[in-house]
């Protein structure tokens, strides 16, 4: 999104946008039905849009923790670049958000005090090994995270919502295992 929101194409960045949030219903059924977690969950591909049930293309795949991220990043991008409040409230704000706290509720503690996430595949390098040993904490996964988890830590803040939620995302956020 960046290159794109820099060159002030933002229509285009807007029909991702309202694509995303049409899609926020399915992403929160995800979430509950398939992880059994409150907030929203993106799968990798959810072609056609439907009234009930996710489409997934490779179950594996769906373990990539750093989806939400990547799915908000472009709205919180289109925020910031042309500071439409009504934007963030309607539509980023509640993508953002309902991604942090799926995030935030799969994030687990580990021996070391950090937060972890156990597990996830990393897009780049591998699909589920035995006994997930190479399916922990994949950086692309850890940095869409935390990117997530201040983004609506900040959002909430500027809307005035969610203040002790907000506060919890913050905190995590500084908390997630190092890359």
């Amino acid at each position: 999104a960046e290159p794109i929101l820099t060159l002030g194409r933002f229509e285009e960045v807007r029909a991702f946008a309202d694509m995303i949030h049409t899609l926020l219903p399915q992403a929160r059924e995800n979430a509950r039905d398939a992880y059994g977690l409150p907030g929203a969950m993106y799968p990798l591909v959810h072609f056609p849009l439907r009234c009930r049930g996710v489409a997934r293309a490779n179950i594996t795949w769906e373990l990539d923790l750093g989806l939400n991220g990547l799915v908000a990043k472009p709205l919180w991008l289109y925020w910031r670049h042309t500071g439409d409040r009504d934007f963030l409230e309607d539509l980023a704000y509640p993508v953002i958000a309902e991604g942090a706290r799926f995030c935030s509720a799969y994030l687990a503690e580990g021996e070391d005090g950090f937060l972890h996430l156990e597990p996830t595949v990393s897009p780049e390098h591998w699909g589920l090994t035995p006994h997930f040993e190479r399916n922990r904490d994949a950086t692309s996964a850890l940095t869409l995270t935390r990117y997530l988890l201040r983004a609506a830590a900040q959002a909430a803040r500027l809307l005035g919502r969610n203040g002790v939620e907000a506060a919890e995302w913050e905190t995590k956020a500084g908390r997630v295992a190092a890359y």
